[in-house]
């Protein structure tokens, strides 16, 4: 088990482990890390874990995060924060730590619609699309700029990223509740996910349910991250 799959942003209390999105590293929160301890999962084959393959089943990939997550002592202090495919991610880590017996505080899912168990949701297919069909995908998102999509050595680096997650993404979902309460948070303009359909994360607790929408696209939270601090310490 690699010491790198969690990395920390920053120290101080109310433990926040975040579950980055597609094509992204532990570094997309560092926009989180103020006065709290942040940490951030990474991912095999970027950022930290660059040299490492990547992670071609999301059981596996499970498995490893839960592993390390099970030994803070801290867990059931945590919030954990998944972002689009860190979302799922990010439940399934709190479904398999369950099995445990352990449980985060709570679970935020963000620009993450719900979608039946087995099943995934819609989004290019990380072997048939074309190169310029994904980057068309990632700039309708917001949170990649065009500048860097136009650079030929970072495209390309960051469209093999995507891809392998994006792969991981379609290989359906795990069954089961979890006990933890969930706050999912959308952005108004998002064209990947809507508050209705985030609506359903409401079948997958047992405990509180609530709903936040942002102002802004796919990548609201990182937008906005005042007033998800705020809402993090609201529902305290």
């Amino acid at each position: 088990m690699s010491t790198a799959v969690l990395v920390e942003l920053s120290a101080g209390e109310n433990p926040l482990i975040c579950f980055p999105p597609a094509g992204a590293g532990a570094s997309y929160f560092r926009f989180l890390a103020q006065d709290r301890a942040v940490s951030a999962v990474q991912y095999p084959g970027r950022e930290s874990r660059f040299r490492e393959p990547f992670a071609t089943s999301r059981p596996e990939l499970l498995k490893e995060i839960t592993a390390h997550l099970a030994l803070l002592p801290n867990l059931g202090q945590a919030t954990f924060l998944g972002h689009s495919l860190g979302a799922t991610l990010a439940f399934e880590s709190a479904l398999g730590l369950q099995r445990l017996d352990l449980s985060p505080a709570r679970v935020v899912l963000s620009a993450r619609n719900n979608t039946p168990p087995g099943t995934s949701p819609k989004a290019p297919d990380g072997d048939a699309t074309t190169d310029e069909e994904l980057k068309e995908w990632l700039l309708g998102l917001g949170g990649t700029r065009p500048e860097v999509l136009a650079h030929p050595e970072l495209a390309e680096l960051i469209l093999k990223v995507a891809r392998a997650d994006l792969r991981l993404g379609a290989q359906g979902g795990a069954t089961g509740l979890i006990d933890a309460p969930i706050l999912t948070l959308c952005g108004d303009h998002d064209p990947a996910a809507t508050t209705a359909d985030m609506a359903g994360w409401a079948e997958r607790t047992t405990a509180a349910f609530h709903q936040v929408t942002l102002n802004g696209d796919h990548d609201a939270l990182r937008h906005n991250p005042q007033l998800f601090i705020e809402l993090l310490e609201e529902k305290s």
